[in-house]
C-alpha cells in the first residue's frame, strides 16, 4: 500500500512538472517567422503581453496624455529564442530619415528610408545600423532617458520598435506609436474633438497635427460639410471656406481647445458671427 501511495504521489508530481513547463513556454512572446506591422495609441508605460498584437512596448511618458516630459520605457516580455531590437523615430520635419537608436541608448545614427526599406526586403541591416539589445533571450523593462517638451523641436514624430529573429531582418515585428508637439510647448496627440450641440457642432479629428475633418450643423438645414487639411501651428489653426464657414482656435493643452467661428452659408436663417466655441477631446 505504501509503494502504490508513492508511486501514485511520484505520478501525479511528475504530471503537474510537465504542466508547469508547458505552461511557461506557452508564456512566452515567439520568435517572428512573417512581417507582422502594428500601430496603437501614444501610452505613458508599456503595456505587457505574449501576444506581439496586445503588446504596447514603448511607452513614452506623461507627454502621451498632453504632459510637458517625454519619458521612453521599453518593456517586452521574454521571447521563445533570440532576437534583436532596433528601435528608431522619424520626425515630420525631416520626412526621408530615419534615426536609429545606437546600442547606447541615448544616441542615434540617421538613415535614407530607401535605405531602411531596402533592409527590411533584403533581411540585412544597412552598414552602421547595429541593435539596440542583440540577441537577447530575456524579457526587457528598461528606461531610456527623460526630456522636457521645451527641449524638442516642434513636429509630428512617430516612435519605432523593430524585433527580428537575431542576426537577419528577413522576419519582424514592427511596432509604432505618434505624437506631436508643437512650437509653443503644447503636446497634440491624434484623436477627437466636438463642440456645442445641435444646431451648432464643430467636430474635427486630429491625426499627425492635422486636423483632417472639420464638421459643423447648420441652424436650417441641420448639415453642413467641410473637409480641410488644417495644420496646428504654435499649438493654433485658422481655417476659411470663403464668405460661408472661418474657424481660428488654440489648444490649451491635449485634450482642450477654444477659439471663434462664423457661418453665414446662403439660406442660413440664424447666421454666426465670431461666436465662441469651446472643444473638448472625445
Amino acid at each position: 500500500m505504501k509503494k502504490t501511495a508513492k508511486f501514485i504521489l511520484f505520478i501525479f508530481i511528475l504530471l503537474i512538472s510537465n504542466a508547469v513547463i508547458v505552461n511557461s513556454a506557452s508564456a512566452l512572446m515567439p520568435v517572428p517567422t512573417g512581417t507582422q506591422s502594428l500601430s496603437y495609441d501614444p501610452i505613458e508605460s508599456p503595456v505587457l503581453s505574449d501576444d506581439p498584437a496586445q503588446a504596447k512596448p514603448v511607452g513614452i511618458g506623461s507627454v502621451a496624455s498632453g504632459g510637458n516630459t517625454l519619458s521612453v520605457h521599453i518593456g517586452l516580455n521574454q521571447f521563445s529564442g533570440p532576437v534583436d531590437i532596433y528601435g528608431a523615430f522619424t520626425v515630420s520635419a525631416d520626412p526621408v530619415h530615419v534615426n536609429i537608436l545606437n546600442p547606447n541608448g541615448t544616441s542615434f545614427t540617421s538613415f535614407t528610408i530607401s535605405e531602411i526599406m531596402n533592409a527590411l526586403s533584403t533581411g540585412v541591416p544597412p552598414a552602421g545600423a547595429n541593435p539596440w539589445r542583440s540577441n537577447v533571450d530575456e524579457s526587457i523593462n528598461e528606461d531610456l532617458f527623460d526630456m522636457p517638451v521645451s527641449s524638442i523641436p516642434a513636429g509630428s514624430y512617430t516612435v519605432y520598435l523593430l524585433v527580428t529573429p537575431a542576426g537577419s531582418l528577413s522576419s519582424y515585428y514592427l511596432w509604432k506609436t505618434s505624437f506631436a508637439i508643437s512650437s509653443s510647448g503644447v503636446t497634440i496627440t491624434d484623436g477627437d474633438f466636438r463642440s456645442g450641440s445641435f444646431p451648432y457642432e464643430i467636430f474635427f479629428t486630429i491625426e499627425n497635427n492635422i486636423i483632417t475633418m472639420l464638421y459643423l450643423g447648420g441652424c436650417s438645414t441641420g448639415v453642413g460639410d467641410f473637409q480641410a487639411n488644417i495644420p496646428i501651428v504654435n499649438s493654433a489653426f485658422t481655417y476659411s471656406a470663403g464668405p460661408s464657414f472661418s474657424v481660428s482656435g488654440t489648444f490649451t493643452n491635449n485634450n482642450n481647445a477654444s477659439g471663434t467661428y462664423s457661418y453665414n452659408a446662403a439660406g442660413e436663417t440664424c447666421p454666426k458671427v465670431n461666436d465662441a466655441w469651446s472643444a473638448t477631446r472625445q
